[in-house]
């Protein structure tokens, strides 16, 4: 029963059986179905259990080698997902491994140096590829584990090193390069201009759907256009957009998780704009947006880094976040709208806040809290936590930690970086609902923007409360979202926009202490932040610019 229930997708009805057969009979089949179950529903701290006690008793066990590594992966457990790999290849060789094998990135990052060294070798391992002659025929996305995702973690200028992964991609596998009909044909005039909007992450509570489902579902409200939303099939109901976003479109779809069936249920939908509200976070929305399935396509900056894939004209992004030099950082044509194309909520202010006592949090100490996923705390930043620990000596640093072996690499980093004296006054606190996160956040002294990859959501969420944002503006979009909103919200915010790394420490430390100065600043966020809430010049500013775009002439 629980076989036919898992080749339906039914992964949580089949969850509760197999369990009670586990109990009996904890065979390799029975465990690797408990596993898959749990990673097909994204429990992976669980998947990863399973695959282990797997791959234990049977190290040959097949199935479960093709699934373990991508979970591994997941959880940061690099060498794992590696020695996953490198045995499956030595059973089952495939050309999916191989490039697997070569473009594989580590999730924490060792120094500076590591980071020139991986990224070397990464391009060099493209070139072999090449060279090798590899071919990947049908389902790239299912033939290998896409890391260049971490590539974005790295506070370096990607454009180079995305377009030549893409070009490798193109080169071996090319059924990558599929076009539509009514793109081949050319565009017909349309009463409304047809708008789809592609993403994994229309569920309300990720933080993709919370930065851009406002300006989506304005857009479907406003008659020259006809928006759909278009997703893979959801796992769970926290994966379904919610009804005040799917009201307002014309069309919700969800396209089957193989990229030849995908591509015809978008080529249906005859969109003249197609964008992806992130490329990068996942393999099979990355190689999917080869494909040219409208005349346009863009992207947004759920995942904000270039691509390097020929099929997307645009990167949609804004003044207020991009640097002078923007477009030298994308190989997409950089679009800067007036407004940051975000409508986020405002978030409400916590009934317990500041309550330190409610999470044990010690109150005769500084709290500089980091609310960001471990792969944002880059080597550089190590030097700015280690200033700050050496000049405040009732500083306490905490970060957020999620699961899996990344907190466990951070500190053996530290150990590496910092006296061993500091590392007591190093902790970690796990991410908590929305409700409990802002009373958590409003305990802070001070939150720390990490770089050269900053908060996004966070940043709204910190500054929505009233609590600042120590920040530096990297040179890149990524690292600049905190500074974005304090400009558009009039400027005042010095004491908290930092000139260089050695200046963020000074400032930090400074606010951490003057109970006045956070006071102010305090007060100055809750009077100003309005601006950057549920914005509607963002809705009407995307509008302009989908106005403006030449379908026609953008037709290849």
């Amino acid at each position: 029963m629980w076989q036919s229930l898992i080749a339906k997708g039914q992964f949580a009805e089949a969850l509760p059986i197999l369990e009670r057969i586990a109990v009996t009979t904890p065979n390799a089949e029975v465990l690797h179905a408990l596993g898959t179950c749990h990673k097909r529903l994204g429990h992976y701290p669980n998947a990863y259990k399973y695959y282990e006690a797997v791959l234990t008793s049977n190290p040959a066990y097949i199935d479960t080698l093709r699934e373990a590594p991508s979970v591994a992966n997941m959880l940061g457990f690099y060498a794992k997902s590696k020695e996953y790999l490198m045995r499956l290849n030595s059973l089952s060789p495939s050309a999916g491994l191989k490039v697997t094998l070569a473009t594989m990135l580590p999730q924490m990052m060792e120094s500076t140096e590591q980071i020139k060294a991986l990224r070397e070798e990464f391009m060099h391992n493209l070139d072999q590829l090449v060279k090798d002659g590899i071919v990947i025929k049908g389902e790239i996305h299912n033939s290998l584990i896409h890391s260049s995702f971490y590539l974005a973690y790295h506070g370096m200028n990607d454009r180079e090193i995305q377009r030549k992964l893409a070009e490798t991609y193109t080169k071996i596998c090319p059924s990558l390069l599929y076009t539509a009909k009514h793109v081949r044909k050319g565009v017909t005039k349309k009463e409304k201009l047809r708008v789809g909007f592609f993403s994994k992450y229309f569920g309300e509570e990720h933080p993709v759907a919370i930065h851009f489902a406002g300006v989506i579902a304005g857009l479907g409200k406003l008659p020259e256009f006809e928006v759909s939303i278009i997703s893979k099939p959801y796992v769970s109901k926290n994966e379904q957009p919610p009804a005040w976003l799917s009201s307002v479109c014309k069309h919700v779809v969800q396209v089957p998780e193989l990229l030849s069936e995908a591509r015809k249920a978008i080529e249906k939908l005859a969109l003249d704009v197609l964008i992806f509200t992130e490329i990068g976070m996942d393999p099979f929305t990355y190689f999917l947006a080869f494909s040219k399935l409208a005349p346009v396509q863009c992207m947004m900056g759920g995942h904000p880094d270039t691509t390097g894939i020929s099929a997307i004209d645009y990167f949609i992004s804004s003044i207020p976040v991009e640097p002078e030099n923007g477009q030298d950082h994308y190989n997409e044509r950089l679009i800067r709208l007036a407004n940051i194309p975000v409508s986020i909520k405002k978030p409400a202010l916590p009934d317990a806040y500041g309550r330190r006592a409610q999470f044990g949090l010690p109150e005769n100490l500084n709290l500089y809290m980091c609310p960001m996923m471990l792969q944002k705390i880059h080597p550089e930043f190590d030097d700015a936590i280690n200033g700050i620990l050496t000049r405040d000596e009732k500083a306490m640093v905490l970060f957020f930690s999620a699961h899996g072996d990344w907190q466990h690499q951070l500190m053996q980093r530290f150990k590496r970086t910092m006296p061993e004296a500091y590392l007591r006054r190093i902790g970690f606190v796990p991410y908590l609902p929305m409700g409990q996160f802002t009373s958590l956040l409003s305990c802070a002294d001070v939150v720390l923007d990490s770089f050269h990859f900053g908060g996004g959501t966070t940043s709204y969420i910190a500054l929505g409360i009233g609590v600042p944002v120590m920040t530096l503006p990297s040179a890149y979009m990524r690292g600049r979202v905190a500074y974005a909103l304090y400009q558009q919200m009039g400027g005042g915010f010095d004491a908290v926009i930092a000139k260089d790394a050695e200046d963020y420490v000074t400032k930090a430390v400074k606010l951490a202490g003057d109970k006045a100065l956070q006071k102010q600043l305090h007060d100055a966020l809750l009077q100003k932040n309005a601006v950057v809430f549920e914005n509607p010049n963002a809705v009407e500013d995307f509008a302009r610019m989908l106005r403006s775009l030449e379908i026609e002439t953008a037709v290849a």
